[in-house]
């Protein structure tokens, strides 16, 4: 922001301190609290639009606009963690349609508002919806040029992926998280494994039977988990979990029942 001493902008600066309060809130999952943040940063961000406009560029005033969406989306993001998916939707919509209305269609600041709306479509069950977003937005970062080895595209990949899980398409999720894999394969390892390594690859690994090959990201994700977050972590006992689905559908039954008792206590 321009400068520091202006009166003009104070806001600016006291909606980042929000923003940032906001942000650590959910990461804690301190949800409500971080809706209360957001809306003072928001309610800031309107305020300084209005104080603004005529009198700063336009780019500097699109800028503060794309902020503004990001406020709201994040908004409705932790309401629908909340429980509030029909509030939560409405945030990530507006959002959306501000950008589009906005910038358009082929930009990345709407690309990266589709993913708020995505999410609480997932979470509301409504997949056909969050696949139909998914794939509207890698097919937006194709056509404005963005690199396929991309963590803006690979992370919708990923999702894509996910979401064809959810509806039981397992041919058709395995190749996604192939084509991923082969897209992503000169990232770092410790890079890759991270997106890669996730339940949902996994499981359609072992649905569109690729069992072994399942069962052997389901031991290294485990590993990795285990010292990450420590063996009382609830991702770690998913992971165990998952390890367990593969071992049972190998016939390994012993070992499934002992992945499987030492998960249910953590996650129940």
């Amino acid at each position: 922001l321009p400068l520091l001493g202006n009166d003009k902008f104070r806001d600016g600066y006291v909606r980042e301190v929000h923003f940032g309060r906001g942000r650590l809130f959910e990461a804690r999952g301190q949800y409500r609290e971080a809706e209360e943040q957001y809306r003072i940063a928001n309610d800031l961000t309107q305020q300084l639009i209005s104080t603004l406009a005529g009198a700063v560029s336009a780019t500097f005033l699109s800028n503060l606009e794309t902020a503004r969406d990001n406020l709201i989306a994040s908004g409705g993001r932790v309401k629908a963690r909340q429980g509030r998916f029909a509030e939560g939707e409405a945030d990530a919509r507006q959002a959306l349609l501000n950008r589009l209305s906005s910038v358009g269609k082929y930009n990345l600041t709407t690309t990266r508002t589709i993913p708020y709306l995505s999410t609480i479509l997932i979470e509301e069950g409504r997949y056909a919806e969050a696949e139909k977003l998914t794939r509207a937005a890698i097919e937006i970062y194709l056509a404005i040029g963005a690199s396929k080895d991309s963590l803006a595209f690979a992370s919708n990949l990923s999702e894509l992926g996910a979401i064809l899980g959810l509806q039981g398409h397992w041919d058709e999720a395995a190749k996604v998280y192939g084509d991923l894999e082969q897209q992503i394969s000169n990232w770092e390892k410790a890079r890759r494994d991270d997106l890669l390594s996730n339940p949902s690859r996994i499981y359609a690994l072992y649905r569109a039977g690729h069992l072994a090959t399942g069962l052997t990201e389901a031991k290294a994700m485990a590993r990795r988990l285990k010292d990450r977050v420590g063996e009382s972590h609830f991702d770690y006992a998913v992971a165990r979990g998952m390890l367990g689905v593969g071992l049972a559908g190998a016939g390994r039954d012993s070992e499934a029942v002992e992945e499987f008792r030492a998960a249910v206590p953590v996650i129940a």
